[in-house]
């Protein structure tokens, strides 16, 4: 199977959205959520979880951070399926 070509993941879809002028790209004044990797997911698509951390909404986010949000919602869901 061929590999995976960065536009496809990127532009294209924005393109097809029509929405290239605001999404698909990391440019001024345009939306972008980043999902920070360690690991290349061109090589091999199992690299999308090598995650070492996220920038949304401005705010960037580490491991750290994510794996505490992660505790966060698995304590909150326990607790509601408790109640």
């Amino acid at each position: 199977m061929g590999k995976i070509r960065k536009y496809n993941a990127t532009l294209n879809p924005a393109r097809y959205l029509e929405a290239s002028d605001s999404l698909g790209s990391v440019e001024v004044n345009k939306m972008a959520d980043l999902v920070i990797l360690h690991k290349n997911p061109l090589n091999d698509i199992k690299n999308t979880t090598a995650i070492d951390g996220v920038i949304t909404n401005g705010q960037y986010l580490n491991r750290v951070e994510l794996d505490r949000l992660l505790t966060d919602v698995e304590e909150y869901l326990l607790a509601k399926r408790i109640e």
